[in-house]
């Protein structure tokens, strides 16, 4: 049994994270929308799902093809999806859990800069340096270092308010 109604549906405003857009040329790629989640939140992929189609329905991109990545700081700040959300999970989801990378990847500058989030002040301090010693070393041009440190700095003050 059914009753049909029509409600106001009225539109928040949302902020993406982060958002890898193609180049002109490249419409064919998918873009990919980054989410960075370090707590638990019951309403997290309705908000989501609902800024990625809202940034569809605004700004009209041409790629046909999207992934959302979600990179959450523990597994336990994951509340699963609504099964309404089923074909959006398969077709599109992807979940990146920092504490559980293993030790094969940690060699990367760029998840080494993203596990500064979930380390411990005592390990995050060394893990900086360590990186920046890194940077050093894969990037030998002194402008490329920069930019790089440049990148980072931001995840080292939210990492360590403290030495502020």
């Amino acid at each position: 049994m059914y009753t049909f109604i029509a409600p106001e549906i009225k539109q928040q405003s949302f902020r993406l994270d982060g958002l890898f857009s193609t180049v002109k040329g490249f419409e064919n790629e998918p873009l990919y929308f980054v989410e960075l989640q370090t707590y638990k939140d019951e309403e997290f992929y309705e908000r989501l799902f609902g800024e990625i189609f809202v940034y569809f329905r605004q700004y009209k991109p041409a790629n046909s093809d999207w992934y959302a990545i979600v990179i959450y700081d523990k597994r336990i700040h994951e509340t699963p999806p609504h099964p309404r959300y089923q074909v959006l999970v398969e077709q599109h989801l992807r979940c990146i859990y920092l504490n559980e990378l293993s030790s094969s990847t940690e060699d990367s500058l760029g998840i080494g800069i993203a596990k500064l989030f979930v380390e411990a002040l005592t390990k995050a301090t060394s893990l900086a340096q360590q990186l920046i010693n890194q940077a050093r070393e894969d990037f030998p041009d002194e402008n490329l270092q920069k930019k790089v440190m440049h990148l980072s700095k931001p995840l080292y003050f939210i990492s360590f308010p403290i030495l502020l």
